[in-house]
């Protein structure tokens, strides 16, 4: 989880980010939301 820069208007897109060690890592921007906002689930 981290901040980014514009983060909502970037949703869906891939970046990458540095690591200490020198590796990177792939990330996807997505929404910090992480309940079921439509309610889909509860009449499961």
């Amino acid at each position: 989880m981290g901040l980014v820069l514009h983060g909502p208007d970037r949703m869906g897109e891939a970046i990458e980010f540095g690591l200490i060690d020198g590796t990177t890592v792939a990330a996807k921007i997505v929404d910090p939301v992480f309940y079921d906002k439509e309610g889909e689930k509860q009449n499961v």
